[in-house]
Protein backbone atom coordinates (compact mmCIF):
# COMPACT_ATOMS: atom_id res chain seq x y z
CA UNK A 1 0.00 0.00 0.00
CA UNK A 2 1.64 3.30 -0.95
CA UNK A 3 1.83 6.22 1.27
CA UNK A 4 -0.57 8.28 -1.09
CA UNK A 5 -3.09 5.36 -0.67
CA UNK A 6 -2.47 4.89 2.94
CA UNK A 7 -4.05 8.86 3.36
CA UNK A 8 -6.77 8.35 1.31
CA UNK A 9 -7.74 5.38 3.41
CA UNK A 10 -7.45 7.01 6.85
CA UNK A 11 -9.43 9.78 5.61
CA UNK A 12 -12.29 7.31 4.44
CA UNK A 13 -12.07 5.40 7.37
CA UNK A 14 -12.64 8.68 9.20
CA UNK A 15 -15.41 9.35 7.43
CA UNK A 16 -16.96 6.38 8.33
CA UNK A 17 -16.40 6.89 12.11
CA UNK A 18 -17.77 10.09 11.44
CA UNK A 19 -20.78 8.32 9.86
CA UNK A 20 -20.83 5.82 12.97
CA UNK A 21 -20.32 2.88 10.18
CA UNK A 22 -17.92 1.06 12.67
CA UNK A 23 -17.47 -1.91 10.99
CA UNK A 24 -16.74 -0.24 7.65
CA UNK A 25 -13.87 1.97 9.62
CA UNK A 26 -12.10 -1.31 11.34
CA UNK A 27 -12.12 -2.59 8.21
CA UNK A 28 -9.90 0.00 6.12
CA UNK A 29 -8.06 0.21 9.98
CA UNK A 30 -7.17 -2.83 9.94
CA UNK A 31 -6.13 -3.02 6.25
CA UNK A 32 -3.50 -0.07 6.90
CA UNK A 33 -2.17 -2.11 9.70
CA UNK A 34 -1.83 -5.17 7.81
CA UNK A 35 0.72 -3.28 5.60
CA UNK A 36 2.21 -1.00 8.13
CA UNK A 37 1.77 -1.97 11.54
CA UNK A 38 3.28 0.83 13.12
CA UNK A 39 0.94 3.44 11.38
CA UNK A 40 0.27 5.57 14.83
CA UNK A 41 -3.62 7.26 13.36
CA UNK A 42 -4.37 3.56 12.48
CA UNK A 43 -3.42 2.15 15.64
CA UNK A 44 -4.81 5.18 17.66
CA UNK A 45 -8.56 4.48 15.73
CA UNK A 46 -8.77 1.07 16.19
CA UNK A 47 -8.25 1.65 19.97
CA UNK A 48 -11.06 4.07 19.88
CA UNK A 49 -13.16 1.56 18.21
CA UNK A 50 -11.71 -1.81 20.49
CA UNK A 51 -13.13 0.33 23.59
CA UNK A 52 -16.48 1.35 22.08
CA UNK A 53 -17.39 -2.21 21.40
CA UNK A 54 -16.41 -3.00 24.70
CA UNK A 55 -18.87 -0.20 25.94
CA UNK A 56 -21.70 -0.02 23.81
CA UNK A 57 -22.45 2.91 22.21
CA UNK A 58 -24.84 4.19 24.93
CA UNK A 59 -22.26 4.47 27.52
CA UNK A 60 -20.06 6.93 28.21
CA UNK A 61 -16.18 6.80 26.73
CA UNK A 62 -13.42 5.28 29.12
CA UNK A 63 -11.56 6.93 31.29
CA UNK A 64 -8.22 7.51 29.31
CA UNK A 65 -10.10 8.87 25.85
CA UNK A 66 -11.90 11.92 28.94
CA UNK A 67 -8.01 12.11 30.07
CA UNK A 68 -7.00 12.43 26.67
CA UNK A 69 -9.22 15.43 25.43
CA UNK A 70 -8.72 16.78 28.81
CA UNK A 71 -4.70 16.61 27.87
CA UNK A 72 -5.58 18.39 24.78
CA UNK A 73 -7.35 20.92 26.07
CA UNK A 74 -4.61 21.92 28.24
CA UNK A 75 -1.89 21.84 25.36
CA UNK A 76 -4.60 24.15 23.22
CA UNK A 77 -4.72 21.38 20.64
CA UNK A 78 -8.54 22.70 19.61
CA UNK A 79 -8.45 21.46 16.23
CA UNK A 80 -7.52 17.42 17.43
CA UNK A 81 -10.59 17.90 20.10
CA UNK A 82 -12.77 18.85 17.63
CA UNK A 83 -11.43 15.66 15.00
CA UNK A 84 -11.68 13.23 18.13
CA UNK A 85 -15.12 14.76 19.79
CA UNK A 86 -17.13 14.85 16.53
CA UNK A 87 -16.16 10.98 16.26
CA UNK A 88 -16.89 9.92 19.76
CA UNK A 89 -20.25 11.50 19.36
CA UNK A 90 -21.40 9.60 16.70
CA UNK A 91 -20.13 6.63 19.16
CA UNK A 92 -21.64 7.92 22.85
CA UNK A 93 -24.46 10.13 21.31
CA UNK A 94 -25.70 10.95 24.84
CA UNK A 95 -22.26 11.76 26.38
CA UNK A 96 -22.59 15.11 27.86
CA UNK A 97 -19.05 15.88 28.48
CA UNK A 98 -18.04 14.39 24.97
CA UNK A 99 -20.87 17.23 23.55
CA UNK A 100 -19.57 19.82 26.21
CA UNK A 101 -16.00 19.72 24.85
CA UNK A 102 -16.98 19.76 21.17
CA UNK A 103 -18.36 22.85 21.82
CA UNK A 104 -15.60 24.58 23.96
CA UNK A 105 -13.39 23.83 21.38
CA UNK A 106 -14.83 25.03 18.37
CA UNK A 107 -15.50 28.28 20.33
CA UNK A 108 -12.22 28.46 20.91
CA UNK A 109 -11.08 28.07 17.22
CA UNK A 110 -14.00 30.56 16.36
CA UNK A 111 -16.71 28.16 15.11
CA UNK A 112 -19.79 29.90 16.69
CA UNK A 113 -22.18 28.50 14.62
CA UNK A 114 -20.57 25.00 15.15
CA UNK A 115 -20.37 25.57 19.05
CA UNK A 116 -23.80 26.53 19.30
CA UNK A 117 -24.98 23.34 18.09
CA UNK A 118 -22.89 21.40 20.62
CA UNK A 119 -23.61 23.26 23.51
CA UNK A 120 -27.52 23.23 22.29
CA UNK A 121 -27.29 19.52 22.72
CA UNK A 122 -25.83 19.66 25.89
CA UNK A 123 -28.79 21.84 26.90
CA UNK A 124 -31.16 18.89 25.90
CA UNK A 125 -29.13 16.30 27.06
CA UNK A 126 -29.08 17.80 30.95
CA UNK A 127 -31.76 21.26 30.98
CA UNK A 128 -30.71 21.82 33.91
CA UNK A 129 -27.04 22.13 32.86
CA UNK A 130 -26.30 26.25 33.71
CA UNK A 131 -22.78 26.50 31.87
CA UNK A 132 -24.23 24.77 29.02
CA UNK A 133 -27.28 27.66 28.63
CA UNK A 134 -24.43 30.17 29.06
CA UNK A 135 -22.16 29.17 26.32
CA UNK A 136 -24.79 28.89 24.61
CA UNK A 137 -25.63 32.17 24.75
CA UNK A 138 -22.20 33.18 24.00
CA UNK A 139 -22.41 31.79 21.37
CA UNK A 140 -25.49 33.13 20.02
CA UNK A 141 -24.12 36.79 20.91
CA UNK A 142 -20.90 35.91 18.75
CA UNK A 143 -23.63 35.03 15.43
CA UNK A 144 -25.07 38.32 16.63
CA UNK A 145 -28.47 36.28 17.60
CA UNK A 146 -28.81 38.92 21.10
CA UNK A 147 -32.06 38.12 22.20
CA UNK A 148 -31.49 33.99 21.55
CA UNK A 149 -28.28 35.05 23.76
CA UNK A 150 -30.54 37.04 26.62
CA UNK A 151 -33.12 34.19 26.47
CA UNK A 152 -30.19 31.68 27.39
CA UNK A 153 -28.58 33.42 29.89
CA UNK A 154 -31.80 33.75 31.00
CA UNK A 155 -31.92 29.71 31.45
CA UNK A 156 -28.74 29.91 33.00
CA UNK A 157 -29.82 32.35 36.09
CA UNK A 158 -32.95 30.27 36.38
CA UNK A 159 -31.10 27.37 37.59
CA UNK A 160 -28.53 28.89 39.26
CA UNK A 161 -29.42 32.67 40.42
CA UNK A 162 -26.33 33.64 41.46
CA UNK A 163 -24.42 33.12 38.32
CA UNK A 164 -21.85 35.86 37.80
CA UNK A 165 -21.00 34.95 34.32
CA UNK A 166 -24.91 34.74 33.36
CA UNK A 167 -25.77 38.45 34.65
CA UNK A 168 -21.89 39.90 33.14
CA UNK A 169 -22.77 38.22 29.53
CA UNK A 170 -26.34 39.51 29.93
CA UNK A 171 -24.90 42.91 30.61
CA UNK A 172 -22.85 42.62 27.64
CA UNK A 173 -25.64 41.37 25.01
CA UNK A 174 -27.63 44.64 26.84
CA UNK A 175 -25.55 46.93 26.04
CA UNK A 176 -24.92 45.97 22.34
CA UNK A 177 -28.27 46.23 22.03
CA UNK A 178 -28.12 50.04 23.41
CA UNK A 179 -29.87 49.04 26.94
CA UNK A 180 -28.08 50.78 28.43
CA UNK A 181 -30.06 50.99 31.59
CA UNK A 182 -30.80 46.78 31.73
CA UNK A 183 -26.59 46.38 31.02
CA UNK A 184 -26.00 48.62 34.23
CA UNK A 185 -28.29 46.48 36.16
CA UNK A 186 -26.98 43.23 34.93
CA UNK A 187 -23.06 44.64 35.85
CA UNK A 188 -24.55 45.89 39.03
CA UNK A 189 -25.78 42.47 40.15
CA UNK A 190 -22.93 40.61 39.05
CA UNK A 191 -20.69 42.99 41.28
CA UNK A 192 -23.16 42.26 44.19
CA UNK A 193 -22.41 38.81 44.27
CA UNK A 194 -18.61 38.59 42.99
CA UNK A 195 -17.05 42.13 43.83
CA UNK A 196 -13.80 41.22 42.52
CA UNK A 197 -15.16 39.40 39.29
CA UNK A 198 -12.28 41.06 36.73
CA UNK A 199 -14.43 40.76 33.53
CA UNK A 200 -17.34 42.43 34.81
CA UNK A 201 -15.47 45.02 36.35
CA UNK A 202 -14.07 45.43 32.65
CA UNK A 203 -17.15 45.07 30.64
CA UNK A 204 -19.15 47.37 33.08
CA UNK A 205 -15.93 49.89 33.00
CA UNK A 206 -16.20 49.89 29.24
CA UNK A 207 -19.79 50.99 29.18
CA UNK A 208 -19.30 53.48 31.61
CA UNK A 209 -16.33 55.02 29.29
CA UNK A 210 -18.39 54.80 26.48
CA UNK A 211 -21.40 56.80 28.53
CA UNK A 212 -18.52 59.18 29.34
CA UNK A 213 -19.28 58.31 32.95
CA UNK A 214 -15.07 58.58 33.07
CA UNK A 215 -14.34 58.62 36.63
CA UNK A 216 -16.22 55.83 37.65
CA UNK A 217 -15.25 54.29 34.66
CA UNK A 218 -11.45 54.47 36.10
CA UNK A 219 -12.40 53.49 39.21
CA UNK A 220 -13.75 49.73 38.17
CA UNK A 221 -10.14 49.93 35.20
CA UNK A 222 -7.79 50.67 38.43
CA UNK A 223 -9.19 47.76 40.28
CA UNK A 224 -7.39 45.39 37.14
CA UNK A 225 -4.52 44.80 36.78
CA UNK A 226 -4.46 43.30 33.72
CA UNK A 227 -2.22 44.91 30.84
CA UNK A 228 -5.50 45.56 28.96
CA UNK A 229 -7.30 46.89 31.91
CA UNK A 230 -4.35 49.28 32.96
CA UNK A 231 -4.25 49.96 29.15
CA UNK A 232 -8.14 51.18 29.85
CA UNK A 233 -7.31 53.41 32.13
CA UNK A 234 -5.38 55.91 30.09
CA UNK A 235 -8.28 56.62 28.22
CA UNK A 236 -10.09 57.87 31.28
CA UNK A 237 -7.08 59.89 32.54
CA UNK A 238 -6.71 61.13 28.88
CA UNK A 239 -10.26 61.87 28.55
CA UNK A 240 -10.14 64.22 32.00
CA UNK A 241 -7.40 65.87 30.86
CA UNK A 242 -5.68 64.65 34.08
CA UNK A 243 -2.14 64.61 32.35
CA UNK A 244 -0.22 63.69 35.32
CA UNK A 245 -2.00 60.81 36.05
CA UNK A 246 -2.06 59.88 32.42
CA UNK A 247 2.23 60.36 32.51
CA UNK A 248 2.52 57.77 35.20
CA UNK A 249 0.38 55.39 34.05
CA UNK A 250 1.85 55.35 30.63
CA UNK A 251 5.51 55.11 32.68
CA UNK A 252 3.94 52.55 34.60
CA UNK A 253 2.55 50.38 31.54
CA UNK A 254 5.98 51.05 29.53
CA UNK A 255 7.47 49.04 32.56
CA UNK A 256 5.85 46.60 32.57
CA UNK A 257 6.74 45.86 28.95
CA UNK A 258 3.16 46.14 27.48
CA UNK A 259 2.36 47.21 23.76
CA UNK A 260 -0.70 47.37 22.34
CA UNK A 261 -2.89 49.19 19.33
CA UNK A 262 -4.22 51.42 22.77
CA UNK A 263 -1.18 51.82 24.33
CA UNK A 264 0.15 53.00 21.03
CA UNK A 265 -2.98 55.54 20.43
CA UNK A 266 -3.02 57.41 23.28
CA UNK A 267 0.68 57.86 23.15
CA UNK A 268 0.48 59.84 20.30
CA UNK A 269 -2.45 61.74 21.40
CA UNK A 270 -0.84 62.54 24.80
CA UNK A 271 2.23 63.96 22.52
CA UNK A 272 -0.23 66.23 20.07
CA UNK A 273 -2.68 67.15 22.71
CA UNK A 274 -0.31 67.63 25.92
CA UNK A 275 3.05 67.33 24.85
CA UNK A 276 3.77 64.14 26.44
CA UNK A 277 6.76 62.74 25.14
CA UNK A 278 7.46 59.07 25.61
CA UNK A 279 8.76 56.31 23.21
CA UNK A 280 5.58 54.85 21.73
CA UNK A 281 6.35 50.61 21.52
CA UNK A 282 3.54 50.14 19.13
CA UNK A 283 4.02 52.28 16.30
CA UNK A 284 6.27 55.70 16.63
CA UNK A 285 4.57 57.09 13.02
CA UNK A 286 1.76 55.19 11.90
CA UNK A 287 1.03 57.63 9.67
CA UNK A 288 3.59 56.10 7.47
CA UNK A 289 2.11 52.70 7.42
CA UNK A 290 -1.02 53.40 5.85
CA UNK A 291 -1.29 50.93 2.78
CA UNK A 292 -3.87 51.03 -0.10
CA UNK A 293 -4.64 48.40 -2.47
CA UNK A 294 -6.44 48.13 -5.75
CA UNK A 295 -8.34 44.70 -4.96
CA UNK A 296 -9.95 44.94 -8.45
CA UNK A 297 -6.37 43.85 -9.82
CA UNK A 298 -5.84 41.23 -7.10
CA UNK A 299 -8.85 39.13 -7.67
CA UNK A 300 -12.90 39.17 -9.40
CA UNK A 301 -13.66 41.23 -7.08
CA UNK A 302 -17.18 41.91 -8.42
CA UNK A 303 -17.82 38.03 -8.07
CA UNK A 304 -15.89 37.35 -4.84
CA UNK A 305 -16.69 40.49 -3.32
CA UNK A 306 -19.85 42.96 -4.30
CA UNK A 307 -22.10 39.89 -4.89
CA UNK A 308 -21.65 37.81 -2.04
CA UNK A 309 -21.84 41.12 0.33
CA UNK A 310 -24.97 42.22 -1.04
CA UNK A 311 -26.35 38.81 -0.95
CA UNK A 312 -25.55 38.54 2.83
CA UNK A 313 -27.04 41.97 3.76
CA UNK A 314 -30.11 41.27 1.40
CA UNK A 315 -30.93 37.99 2.56
CA UNK A 316 -30.56 39.08 5.86
CA UNK A 317 -28.17 35.83 6.58
CA UNK A 318 -26.55 37.72 9.49
CA UNK A 319 -28.29 39.85 12.20
CA UNK A 320 -27.91 43.68 12.75
CA UNK A 321 -26.38 45.43 15.69
CA UNK A 322 -26.61 49.33 17.25
CA UNK A 323 -23.18 51.34 16.32
CA UNK A 324 -22.95 54.49 18.30
CA UNK A 325 -20.12 55.92 16.11
CA UNK A 326 -22.53 55.34 12.99
CA UNK A 327 -24.74 57.78 11.48
CA UNK A 328 -27.07 56.71 9.18
CA UNK A 329 -26.63 53.01 8.62
CA UNK A 330 -26.29 49.75 9.47
CA UNK A 331 -23.62 47.25 11.13
CA UNK A 332 -24.08 43.51 11.16
CA UNK A 333 -23.39 41.97 14.32
CA UNK A 334 -21.09 39.47 15.84
CA UNK A 335 -17.82 38.30 13.74
CA UNK A 336 -18.81 37.39 10.02
CA UNK A 337 -15.75 35.36 9.80
CA UNK A 338 -17.86 32.94 12.16
CA UNK A 339 -21.15 32.85 10.21
CA UNK A 340 -21.09 32.43 6.60
CA UNK A 341 -19.16 29.64 5.70
CA UNK A 342 -17.69 29.11 2.21
CA UNK A 343 -18.04 33.04 1.33
CA UNK A 344 -16.22 34.77 4.16
CA UNK A 345 -13.55 31.83 3.74
CA UNK A 346 -12.59 33.50 0.44
CA UNK A 347 -12.16 37.01 1.83
CA UNK A 348 -10.63 35.74 4.93
CA UNK A 349 -8.05 34.17 2.24
CA UNK A 350 -7.87 37.12 -0.02
CA UNK A 351 -7.40 39.06 3.65
CA UNK A 352 -4.04 37.05 5.21
CA UNK A 353 -2.27 37.25 1.34
CA UNK A 354 -2.72 41.02 1.67
CA UNK A 355 -1.34 41.18 5.11
CA UNK A 356 1.09 38.66 4.29
CA UNK A 357 2.11 41.26 1.62
CA UNK A 358 1.97 44.09 3.51
CA UNK A 359 4.30 42.75 6.60
CA UNK A 360 7.15 41.74 4.34
CA UNK A 361 7.02 45.12 2.59
CA UNK A 362 7.75 46.64 5.72
CA UNK A 363 9.77 43.76 7.32
CA UNK A 364 13.09 45.77 8.20
CA UNK A 365 10.93 48.47 9.97
CA UNK A 366 11.72 48.53 14.04
CA UNK A 367 8.19 49.43 14.79
CA UNK A 368 6.88 47.38 17.69
CA UNK A 369 3.95 46.55 15.51
CA UNK A 370 5.52 45.35 13.45
CA UNK A 371 8.98 43.72 14.94
CA UNK A 372 5.77 42.18 17.48
CA UNK A 373 3.82 40.74 14.73
CA UNK A 374 1.86 37.99 16.35
CA UNK A 375 2.49 34.94 15.51
CA UNK A 376 -1.64 33.52 15.32
CA UNK A 377 -4.50 35.89 14.99
CA UNK A 378 -7.67 35.62 14.32
CA UNK A 379 -9.88 37.90 11.79
CA UNK A 380 -13.00 39.52 13.32
CA UNK A 381 -14.87 41.62 10.24
CA UNK A 382 -18.30 43.23 9.97
CA UNK A 383 -20.01 44.71 7.14
CA UNK A 384 -21.51 48.74 7.32
CA UNK A 385 -23.88 50.01 4.90
CA UNK A 386 -24.37 53.56 4.55
CA UNK A 387 -27.01 55.62 2.96
CA UNK A 388 -26.83 58.76 2.15
CA UNK A 389 -25.67 61.84 4.31
CA UNK A 390 -23.75 58.23 6.28
CA UNK A 391 -20.47 58.51 8.38
CA UNK A 392 -18.37 56.94 10.90
CA UNK A 393 -16.96 59.18 13.72
CA UNK A 394 -13.75 59.21 14.69
CA UNK A 395 -12.62 56.56 16.91
CA UNK A 396 -9.85 53.32 17.03
CA UNK A 397 -10.35 49.60 17.69
CA UNK A 398 -8.87 48.62 21.13
CA UNK A 399 -8.68 44.72 20.51
CA UNK A 400 -6.91 45.20 17.09
CA UNK A 401 -3.65 44.99 15.87
CA UNK A 402 -4.32 46.19 12.41
CA UNK A 403 -7.28 47.49 11.09
CA UNK A 404 -8.72 47.14 7.17
CA UNK A 405 -11.38 48.39 4.81
CA UNK A 406 -12.32 46.82 1.61
CA UNK A 407 -15.03 49.22 -0.19
CA UNK A 408 -17.70 46.85 -1.66
CA UNK A 409 -19.61 49.64 -3.32
CA UNK A 410 -18.43 53.80 -2.72
CA UNK A 411 -20.97 55.83 -5.23
CA UNK A 412 -19.30 58.32 -6.99
CA UNK A 413 -19.04 61.76 -5.34
CA UNK A 414 -20.30 64.78 -5.71
CA UNK A 415 -17.85 66.64 -3.63
CA UNK A 416 -13.89 66.74 -3.76
CA UNK A 417 -13.68 64.50 0.03
CA UNK A 418 -17.21 62.71 -0.07
CA UNK A 419 -16.94 59.60 1.25
CA UNK A 420 -13.37 59.42 1.92
CA UNK A 421 -11.62 57.49 4.60
CA UNK A 422 -9.50 59.48 7.39
CA UNK A 423 -7.17 58.55 9.25
CA UNK A 424 -5.50 60.66 12.08
CA UNK A 425 -3.18 60.72 15.14
CA UNK A 426 -4.91 63.93 16.69
CA UNK A 427 -8.40 63.96 18.43
CA UNK A 428 -10.08 67.06 17.94
CA UNK A 429 -11.70 67.11 21.19
CA UNK A 430 -8.34 68.13 22.76
CA UNK A 431 -6.55 69.72 20.49
CA UNK A 432 -6.86 71.60 16.91
CA UNK A 433 -6.36 68.82 13.75
CA UNK A 434 -3.35 69.62 12.21
CA UNK A 435 -2.93 68.63 8.00
CA UNK A 436 0.52 66.57 9.00
CA UNK A 437 -1.28 64.23 11.62
CA UNK A 438 -4.14 63.15 9.14
CA UNK A 439 -4.92 61.43 5.90
CA UNK A 440 -7.38 61.51 3.56
CA UNK A 441 -7.97 58.88 1.36
CA UNK A 442 -10.09 58.76 -1.59
CA UNK A 443 -11.57 55.19 -1.55
CA UNK A 444 -12.91 53.56 -4.19
CA UNK A 445 -14.91 50.21 -4.87
CA UNK A 446 -12.61 47.79 -4.80
CA UNK A 447 -9.87 49.68 -2.46
CA UNK A 448 -8.48 47.38 0.69
CA UNK A 449 -6.88 49.98 2.93
CA UNK A 450 -4.34 48.59 5.55
CA UNK A 451 -3.21 50.63 8.91
CA UNK A 452 -2.66 49.96 12.27
CA UNK A 453 -4.88 49.56 14.77
CA UNK A 454 -3.75 52.54 17.19
CA UNK A 455 -4.58 54.94 14.42
CA UNK A 456 -8.39 56.98 14.65
CA UNK A 457 -10.20 56.84 12.01
CA UNK A 458 -13.19 58.48 10.93
CA UNK A 459 -15.43 58.82 7.37
CA UNK A 460 -16.38 61.72 5.73
CA UNK A 461 -20.21 61.79 4.79
CA UNK A 462 -21.77 61.39 1.55
CA UNK A 463 -24.54 62.32 -0.92
CA UNK A 464 -25.90 59.66 -3.37
CA UNK A 465 -28.84 57.68 -3.94
CA UNK A 466 -27.05 54.52 -3.68
CA UNK A 467 -25.53 52.53 -0.54
CA UNK A 468 -21.43 52.99 0.73
CA UNK A 469 -21.04 48.84 1.81
CA UNK A 470 -17.61 48.84 3.62
CA UNK A 471 -16.14 45.11 4.65
CA UNK A 472 -14.20 46.33 7.95
CA UNK A 473 -12.04 44.19 10.12
CA UNK A 474 -9.45 43.59 13.01
CA UNK A 475 -6.55 41.42 12.79
CA UNK A 476 -6.82 40.05 16.56
CA UNK A 477 -3.74 38.54 18.45
CA UNK A 478 -4.44 34.83 19.75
Amino acid sequence: MAKLSVERTLVKAKSHMKKGELAEAQTLYAAILKAFPNNKKAQQAQAILGKTRQRGANQGPPPEIRNQLVKLYEQGQFLPIVEQAQVLTKLYPEALLIWFVLGVANKELGRDEEASIAFKKVTELDPKNFEGHNNLGTSHAELGRLDEAIGSYDKALSIKPDYVEAYSNMGNALQAQGKIKEATMCFEKALSIKPDHAKTMNNFAILLYESRLYQKAAKLFSRDDTIKGQSNLLKCFYEQGEEEKLSTQIDYLLQRGANNAVIGSFLSRSEASFGIKKNNPFCKKPLDYVSQVDLKKECDFNTIFVENAFGVLNDDIVKQKKQSHLTNGIQTAGNLFTQVGSVTDQWQNIIRTELTKYKEHFCESEEGFIRDWPSDYSIYGWLVSMKSGGKLAAHIHDTGWMTGSIYINVPPKFKKDSGNLVVTIDDEKHTKARVENRKSIDVVTGSLCLFPSSLLHYTMPFESDEDRIVLAFDVVPK
